[in-house]
């Protein structure tokens, strides 16, 4: 399996941090990321899952989701749901 990039995703009005990134193998090196993983510890954590170069996390069953994280080289061949909106 190829190397992937994985960057944290902030949104743009988000200034005065530093990127970081990582650099993953499979599925289980990514949710080992702490910045990654701290989602799962929210009490309404529903998934993870892949939005074409996102990395998704879907809280309350899914319908609340917020972007974690992207991959600069393309969509990952990881074994992620694709996300789908379930917002109301």
């Amino acid at each position: 399996m190829k190397d992937i990039r994985v960057v944290r995703y902030r949104p743009a009005y988000f200034s005065g941090f530093d990127e970081e990134d990582a650099t993953v193998r499979e599925l289980s090196d990514l949710l080992a990321i702490p910045w990654v993983a701290s989602w799962t510890h929210l009490p309404n954590f529903h998934r993870f899952s892949i939005a074409d170069q996102h990395l998704m996390a879907e809280l309350d069953g899914g319908k609340e989701f917020w972007g974690v994280a992207y991959f600069p080289d393309g969509k990952p061949a990881l074994s992620l749901p694709e996300w789908e909106s379930r917002a109301s």
